[in-house]
């Protein structure tokens, strides 16, 4: 399997399952404007700059970055902190977690705080790369201690 060739297609229907799409979407990028809420549809959609972390292993090792579509569908309702409209920030992308609780929530943590919550009637999301890798010229860092976003 190439690494560079090989695009990632995933579905998530529960906690495990989601627990995946966040560990291959750690470190990903993206911005308020590759969001959206289509709430007659229930779906919420972004758009996302993702590391491919899978290329860590191969034997080349170049960081890289593959542009990544993920939905979530039976969204009832979202809410946002930290995310202003007009931002034009990068956002990076820490873990998308379940949280306890009901209505079921679907949580997006960013570093510096920001997030977004889905109310969801059940876990069904979809994440699909989109593009070919591209390399780039930095890998993401965390701080030893663990408080604090990615960098690169």
């Amino acid at each position: 399997m190439d690494p560079m060739t090989t695009s990632l297609h995933l579905a998530g229907q529960d906690a495990e399952d989601l627990s995946i799409i966040s560990a291959c979407l750690q470190d990903a990028v993206t911005w308020r404007a590759d969001m959206a809420y289509l709430k007659g549809e229930r779906r919420f959609a972004l758009v996302l700059n993702r590391y491919c972390w899978e290329r860590e292993t191969a034997s080349n090792g170049e960081p890289a970055r593959v542009r990544t579509g993920l939905h979530f569908d039976s969204v009832t309702a979202v809410k946002s902190r930290g995310i202003s409209r007009g931002r034009k920030i990068p956002l990076e992308l820490l873990a998308v977690q379940v949280e306890e609780g009901e209505p079921s929530r679907v949580a997006f943590h960013f570093a510096g705080g920001a997030s977004i919550v889905l109310e969801v009637e059940c876990l069904d999301c979809q994440m699909h790369d989109l593009s070919r890798p591209w390399h780039t010229h930095t890998r993401p860092k965390h701080p030893e201690n663990g408080d604090g976003g990615a960098k690169g």
